[in-house]
């Protein structure tokens, strides 16, 4: 019985490997590879990004071409808004960073009534009564504050005192209307400020005289019949709804910082997605929250707060100087794992395709890949790309939604060879003559296009903005491949930006 199952798994071996070991023949070696000519591009069509694609399946195109996408992303995430308080905060430093603060601390508005012949009254907050109710008694002055908002929020507020009309507005704790003059308070007008009124309505309402309690109004809306006194007020802040969330004046300047409302040791609920910032390419993309702006580990819906005074996540977003709009899904928290099919061709190109795959392992971008003999994901060698006959490789990823769930990447022998040969012919390094064959070679422009294919299933472009010089990233079209062979730290940093 063992020695039939161990039978039936070899052969599922020699089914799954064949096609592999048909589709190239790189037993050419590189001697027999240098005859074959150059047909004029040297660049990889290093598949500039996604297009033509449809719910399951996307291919590049090459980079002649020009870009042809809809990357919308649906937004499924609900958001438990009486878990969450938004608003806005300074960015630190790093671009496609926000920052949400566990607290048991919230925005709050604080106030304070002048009533006759009591004087000024204890400070309430968030909808409790001001002044008094039921005694007759004229309310005279107000002061209004916020506390726990974030920097640059403000609340300013203003009177209509008897038979001298509306004063000028006030704001942050000063006194509005009039202290011993015996004039009562007609009607009020209040507004948010700065930072948080982007992110929350201030509502108020008075109790007037012969009436009771009016409706509630809102931001700047009158409060007070204009004519008979008010005896009481309350103030309270409202959250907008996502929905209503202002967008982002300038995304680098300023972002949400959402702050949640749970006890150490609690489950936080659901976690939201902040507001989109649009659907075209230019547009970053809402990766996930993680405990660290560059590093640290993903956090998910449900997670137990710690047991610590704060902590800070950081909502992480995509550069789309770096970025695809899509990338391979990272796992739940720490390194992601992706995983290839396993392959098997000459010494020089195995040798050079597994060197591609260790650049990125050993480096300290927070990917690794593995071979596996029954993997989706397939990276193999042909002659060259039929369609386009300058590739040197190409990848085809598979999607799912927003996230690549497999791709494979092709290889293209005879492209490769030609490049070598034309460059060893221009000799743009100006090595030796005798040093020329020894640094140009197969085995290193293979190394460097397997590693830059792999670039692209992780989720970065070609040609990023921040690397204008032709070596300093691997995703650089015009690099020299026998020269940058492994990812540079700017291609670390921009893989990391996403996991």
């Amino acid at each position: 019985m063992r020695k039939s199952k161990l039978l039936i798994t070899i052969f599922m071996i020699i089914i799954l490997a064949f096609p592999m070991m048909a589709q190239a023949n790189p037993n050419a070696n590189e001697n027999s590879q240098r005859n074959n000519g150059d047909n004029g591009n040297s660049n990889e069509s290093d598949s500039r990004d996604f297009v033509n694609e449809n719910s399951n399946y996307m291919v590049y195109v090459s980079d002649e071409e020009e870009l042809s996408y809809d990357p919308t992303v649906p937004n499924d995430m609900q958001v438990e808004w009486e878990d969450w308080i938004a608003y806005y905060g300074n960015q630190e430093n790093m671009q496609g960073t926000e920052f949400i603060t566990a607290s048991s601390v919230i925005p709050s508005v604080s106030y304070s009534a002048h009533v006759q012949d009591r004087g000024w009254l204890a400070f309430v907050s968030n909808g409790q009564t001001a002044g008094t109710t039921g005694s007759g008694l004229r309310m005279e002055a107000m002061r209004v504050s916020l506390g726990s908002a974030p920097a640059g929020s403000g609340i300013r507020y203003r009177s209509l005192v008897q038979s001298s009309g509306w004063q000028a507005w006030q704001s942050n704790g000063n006194i509005s209307g009039t202290t011993g003059r015996s004039l009562r308070l007609e009607a009020v007008q209040i507004e948010l400020t700065g930072a948080i009124a982007n992110t929350h309505h201030i509502e108020y309402r008075v109790h007037v005289q012969n009436t009771g309690w009016l409706s509630w109004v809102r931001d700047g809306a009158t409060a007070g019949s204009g004519t008979l006194r008010i005896e009481a007020i309350q103030i309270r802040l409202v959250l907008r709804p996502m929905a209503q969330i202002r967008p982002f004046p300038n995304w680098g300047e300023n972002h949400m910082l959402p702050t949640f409302n749970r006890a150490r040791g609690v489950a936080i609920g659901t976690l939201p997605n902040p507001p989109s910032r649009g659907t075209v390419a230019s547009n970053p993309r809402f990766i996930d929250w993680f405990t660290g702006a560059t590093s640290g580990q993903r956090v998910r819906s449900n997670t137990i707060v710690p047991n610590v005074t704060q902590w800070n996540l950081h909502a992480r977003w995509t550069d789309p100087s770096r970025n695809h709009v899509r990338w391979w899904r990272p796992a739940d928290s720490g390194e992601t794992m992706l995983i290839v099919r396993d392959f098997e061709y000459n010494a020089t190109w195995q040798n050079a395709m597994v060197q591609g795959i260790n650049n990125w392992n050993r480096s300290t971008a927070r990917v690794h890949i593995n071979r596996f003999p029954f993997a989706g994901s397939t990276i193999s060698v042909h002659p060259r790309n039929q369609s386009n006959p300058s590739s040197l490789g190409r990848l085809y990823p598979t999607v799912s939604g927003t996230n690549l769930t497999g791709f494979r990447i092709e290889l293209y022998s005879d492209t490769i060879a030609a490049h070598v040969n034309r460059y060893r012919n221009l000799n743009p390094n100006n090595y030796a003559e005798s040093a020329i064959s020894t640094n140009i070679t197969v085995a290193r422009v293979v190394e460097s296009v397997m590693t830059h294919e792999l670039g692209h299933a992780i989720g970065l472009i070609d040609n990023p903005a921040g690397a204008p010089n032709r070596n300093d990233s691997i995703m650089n079209y015009g690099r020299r491949r026998w020269v940058r062979r492994a990812p540079s730290n700017f291609d670390i940093i921009s893989v990391n930006i996403i996991y």
